[in-house]
This record gives C-alpha cells, sequence and structure tokens, in this order.
C-alpha cells in the first residue's frame, strides 16, 4: 500500500484516494497546534476508504525529553487519538525526526519507556532514520518502526513497518511525503483483523520460510557448495574458510531477525487463537533442520575435497 504524510491542509479523502494513495499518517502533539489531525479529518479519511495511523511530534528532538517526557507526550497523544476517534488499541509512533546518533539511544529508550508507561508496549511506534528504528526494534523500545529515507544513508530496515520517501508530491493542492507500508498491519485504522485462526500447516510454513530465507538471503551458500570447474582445485582449507563465512553470517541473521520472529509470534498469539510459545519453536526447529541440511552438504563436498 502507498500513502501519505503531511503537515498542512489537509486535502480530502477523495483526492487522496483519486492520486491513488490509501492511508495517511497524521499528527497528534500539544493541542491547538494547526497540523494536528481533526475529529472531522479523521471521519472524512476513515469513511471514505482511507485508513489513518497517527505520530506524535512536537519539535524534531523532543526524544531526547527523556522518561519523563515521552510520560507527558503519550498522555497528550492518547487523549488527541481518542477524541478524533482513534481506538485505544491502536499504536502511535513517536518522531525522532533528526539525525540521532548512538550516544542519544539510550535517552530516545527513556522517552519510549515513558510513553510505554502509559498507553503500553504494544501501542509504542518509533519514527527515525536507519539506525534509530534498527536499535528501537532490537532493544523492544518499539513495537512499531516507521523509517525515514533521511539520515538513513541509502539503508532500510526490513522489519519497518513504514518507510518514508525522500520527495514531495501534491495531492489536492498540498504538499505531502510518500510512504510505503510493509506490514498489512503498520497501526492503521480502520484495520480489519483475520478472524480465522492458523493451522498448525500454516505455523510451519511461515517458520520454515523464514528459516530458509534467512539461511539463502546474502550467505554465499552458493559460491561454496558448488563444485569445482575444470582446472580447477577445490581445496578443504577454502571450503572450511567459506563454511565459517557462511555459518557467521546465518548467526548474525538469526541474532538480528530473532526481534522480529518473537514479536510476529506474539502479535499473533494476541489476536488469534494460537500459541505464541508454538510458532517460536517452529521457528527454531525449522532454523535447526535447514542449518543441518546446510552443515550435510558442506560436509559432502569437503569429503570430495579430500578424497
Amino acid at each position: 500500500m502507498k500513502g501519505l504524510d503531511y503537515s498542512t491542509g489537509p486535502p480530502s479523502a477523495a483526492a487522496v484516494r483519486a492520486a491513488g494513495y490509501e492511508f495517511v499518517v497524521r499528527y497528534v502533539s500539544r493541542p491547538g497546534n494547526p497540523k494536528n489531525i481533526t475529529a472531522r479529518e479523521f471521519a472524512d479519511m476513515t469513511n471514505n476508504g482511507v485508513a489513518v495511523a497517527l505520530v506524535f511530534e512536537t519539535t524534531a528532538n523532543r526524544a531526547l525529553s527523556g522518561y519523563a517526557g515521552g510520560q507527558a507526550d503519550a498522555q497528550s497523544a492518547a487523549d488527541q487519538a481518542a477524541g478524533v476517534g482513534m481506538p485505544g488499541s491502536r499504536p502511535i509512533y513517536f518522531a525522532v525526526d533528526f539525525d540521532a546518533q548512538p550516544n542519544q539511544f539510550g535517552t530516545i529508550d527513556d522517552y519510549l519507556r515513558g510513553a510505554a508507561s502509559v498507553v503500553g508496549i504494544d501501542r509504542v511506534g518509533v519514527y527515525g532514520s536507519f539506525s534509530v528504528v534498527g536499535h528501537c526494534l532490537d532493544v523492544g523500545t518499539a513495537r512499531y518502526a516507521w523509517q525515514t529515507a533521511a539520515w538513513s544513508g541509502g539503508q532500510a530496515d526490513l522489519r519497518a513497518h513504514l518507510f518514508q520517501r525522500r520527495g514531495t508530491v501534491y495531492v489536492g493542492g498540498i504538499a505531502c511525503d510518500v510512504n510505503d507500508s510493509n506490514a498489512s498491519d503498520f497501526g492503521q485504522w480502520p484495520y480489519e483483523e483475520d478472524d480465522m485462526p492458523l493451522s498448525d500447516e500454516d505455523v510451519n510454513r511461515i517458520a520454515d520460510a523464514s528459516a530458509r530465507a534467512l539461511l539463502n538471503f546474502n550467505c554465499g551458500i552458493p559460491e561454496y557448495l558448488r563444485r569445482p570447474g575444470d582446472g580447477e582445485t577445490a581445496r578443504f582449507e577454502d571450503l572450511t574458510l567459506h563454511t565459517n563465512r557462511g555459518v557467521f553470517t546465518v548467526y548474525d541473521m538469526v541474532v538480528a531477525y530473532r526481534t522480529a520472529f518473537e514479536q510476529l509470534a506474539d502479535a499473533v498469539a494476541k489476536d488469534k487463537e494460537i500459541d505464541a510459545a508454538a510458532i517460536k519453536q517452529a521457528v527454531t526447529d525449522a532454523i535447526k533442520e535447514n542449518v543441518l541440511q546446510v552443515d550435510l552438504a558442506i560436509r559432502g563436498k569437503q569429503d570430495e575435497a579430500t578424497q
């Protein structure tokens, strides 16, 4: 899905739909700020086929206000969200709208923890650069992530629910940023959940696909498992080196995506009739099985090289 965010206007839902967009991300901040979404705009969008997600922002570096700041902002955000008609179960993104550096991440984490103390961790999202959203997802201070292309150096965290592109478009005469959704649930309303529980087959298929993606994504398996061509000599030391690189790459990816797997499992278990522990165990088993198959293939090539 493609969507918009903007701080002036707003365009009408009809204009948004006519331009080919399906959602908007809108501001809540301090009461009276003209960039804030209104109940009238919220109703226009949600009643006419445009979903709405919310982001809280006052000043660009407000996330450096720490725990107390996060508490105050979350209360203001929750009150305004309820005032326009957003259900209390829906998350709110909190903006880190500057080039935050690693030495500031601890303060940002405290800010988000303060927000979570008011609205609950499941409603906390973060907006920011590649490094900001990646850090917050890794340490668990945000459940939702909206990455901006700004300050991201061309990198994208595939776990982010939303991605804000560079550039401006005009919809209904209003300057807007364009966003892509990377998840079916990115905090929008309305959001219709699938009431059908996942079957064991569904769980195993998701787990196996996830494990295979980890093993095959950028880990060079075709290179170090390939059969030597004419005139080439397959040496045991080379195979071992490639094997070690592959193992460490797989390990790094498993660690990096562990949080995402756990969040997926918890989210599914919360809204569907299935145990999160079962999904986590299925993922673990699938990873082990795929690693075993790769290991057996590697050993077979090593045996060929030493014969």
